[in-house]
């Protein structure tokens, strides 16, 4: 002890002191910091990152008002129209609709022949002269029989000619909203002075209608001519038809 006595000086003893002082002091003031002695003047701006908040230890209450204002504002107004978008590809073609019921042929022109029948069904009628176009003469009536009725026609030449026929039917028990379709073609030979009946017996029964378009491209020595034709039978007791037609003749 006395050797150890000896050796101390009193710049040794004041070093250690010092050295423990700092060594402690550090310490110290890592775990003995006063209850709310650091405010925002004891942290250095942008010291404090979101990394180092725990979850859930900010809320409205530690924001301003201004700020929980805005977070808290309704939707905002809507924003300008955008530019129009190109045009999408275009669909698929729709089907074909049914064929539509003929309507009636118009008045006559300069230099046509106007057709015409309008009358009940009888019994064994006389058919009568209806038109008279390039020679060739159209005579009618409207014919009950059996409960069936149709009409009557016949057509008289002075010359001999040749009538090509397209005849569009139809047929069902409501005319206004039209029935089964068909069509046909034919060709009807006729002598000079002949009186040559077309078509059979009547054929419509009651509570039935049957419709025609009727189309007559007539060649004859010296003439020619077109006739169109809309006939409608209306079956019952008595029954009805209707015929309006116009015919066109031209030399050739």
């Amino acid at each position: 002890m006395r050797r150890l006595r000896s050796r101390l000086k009193f710049a040794n003893v004041i070093s250690v002191i010092a050295l423990m002082l700092s060594l402690g002091g550090v310490s110290y003031a890592a775990v003995s910091l006063p209850a709310n002695s650091v405010d925002t003047k004891q942290i250095r701006r942008g010291a404090v990152t979101s990394g180092k908040l725990a979850p859930r230890s900010v809320g409205n209450g530690n924001l301003g008002r201004g700020i929980v204002k805005r977070l808290n504002s309704k939707t905002g107004s809507q924003g300008p129209t955008g530019p129009q978008g190109p045009s999408g590809a275009a669909g698929p073609q729709g089907t074909t609709g049914s064929q539509g019921v003929p309507g009636i042929p118009g008045a006559p022109g300069p230099g046509a022949v106007f057709i015409r029948l309008d009358e009940d069904g009888t019994a064994a009628p006389v058919a009568a002269p209806i038109g008279t176009v390039a020679g060739v003469t159209f005579n009618a009536a409207c014919e009950t029989t059996g409960g069936n009725t149709g009409i009557n026609f016949v057509i008289d030449t002075v010359e001999a000619a040749v009538i090509q026929v397209n005849l569009q039917t139809d047929t069902g028990t409501d005319p206004t909203a039209g029935g089964v379709a068909t069509s046909g073609n034919t060709q009807v030979n006729l002598a000079a002075g002949s009186s040559t009946p077309l078509g059979g017996p009547p054929g419509t029964p009651a509570g039935n209608y049957e419709r025609n378009l009727t189309t007559l491209n007539i060649s004859t020595p010296t003439r020619n001519a077109t006739v169109s034709i809309v006939s409608l039978v209306e079956g019952g007791a008595p029954g009805h038809c209707t015929l309006n037609g116009t015919g066109v003749a031209a030399t050739g």
